[in-house]
Order: structure tokens, then C-alpha cells, then sequence
């Protein structure tokens, strides 16, 4: 993504919590503040997010089945979906 877009997490149920990230310097940075307009939000249940982000759910099925939810950048949230393995 281009410097200055924003995506925000949010991450429903009892364990869920929002998480905001901007683009600069060609990075991805935490935010303190959730955006008012985040460029895309993406919203899906701990058990989707914990999944997407340990490369154990398939990130075209999980979109296809509805487990998240995109609004905004719709190409922009689709391709953060796809790059969520974050595992080491």
C-alpha cells in the first residue's frame, strides 16, 4: 500500500479488540488511535484472525465463506487478508 493508507482489525468476541495500522516509509506501523476513515477495516472473529495470522486457514476460502468482513478498499483488504501468515 501507498504511504498514508490505513487499515484497521477489528476482532470480535470476548477476547477482540481493534488494532489500527498506517503505511509510512513503505512499512507497516501500529497507530494509538483507531482512524476515523481508515482506508479499509477488516472484521472477523478471534478464531479467523489467530487462523489467517498462523497460516492455518486459506485466505481465498476464509473471503469466500463471509468469515471477514471488508469495507473500503476492498482490493486493498483482500490483499492484506492474503499476507496475514505472520508466523516464524
Amino acid at each position: 500500500p501507498s504511504d498514508g493508507a490505513t487499515v484497521v482489525f477489528r476482532v470480535t468476541g470476548p477476547a477482540g479488540r481493534s488494532l489500527a495500522i498506517a503505511m509510512q516509509g513503505a512499512r507497516a506501523n501500529p497507530l494509538d488511535d483507531l482512524p476515523s476513515t481508515p482506508t479499509v477495516s477488516l472484521t472477523m472473529d478471534v478464531e479467523t484472525f489467530c487462523c489467517l495470522g498462523c497460516g492455518r486457514w486459506e485466505p481465498d476460502h476464509v473471503l469466500g465463506s463471509g468469515k471477514v468482513v471488508v469495507n473500503g478498499d476492498d482490493s486493498l483488504g483482500r490483499t492484506v487478508v492474503a499476507q496475514m501468515n505472520i508466523m516464524v
